[in-house]
């Protein structure tokens, strides 16, 4: 069993073993079920995932996810400060305008 390291929208690191992988996808077990004639018969089935969407990505260390994860948040973070510093110089420039002087005619 390979274990990967998966992290989907928000700051959630998931553990999941998987059967096989390729460089551009993993493969795992879902379990699921059925009924036939009444019964309920569970049973597992390969699944495919692509490696990197721009949802979900799979890592090999927890370690590495967990690095990707706090980079992409710094990253949101600096893009964050900028608008504010953005939307500060425009509360500036709007604070400096004054009204147009009317000539009289």
């Amino acid at each position: 069993m390979i274990i990967k390291w998966k992290i989907s929208w928000g700051s959630k690191i998931e553990r999941v073993e998987c059967t096989r992988e390729t460089a551009s996808s993993v493969f795992f077990m879902v379990e699921s079920c059925r009924y036939v004639k009444g019964e309920k018969v569970l049973f597992s089935t390969e699944r495919r995932a692509a490696q990197t969407t721009e949802e979900v990505t799979y890592f090999t260390s927890w370690e590495a996810a967990h690095s990707y994860l706090l980079r992409r948040s710094e990253r949101g973070a600096l893009d964050l400060r900028r608008q504010i510093d953005l939307a500060d110089a425009r509360i500036a420039k709007i604070k400096q305008m004054t009204a147009p002087v009317e000539v009289a005619k």
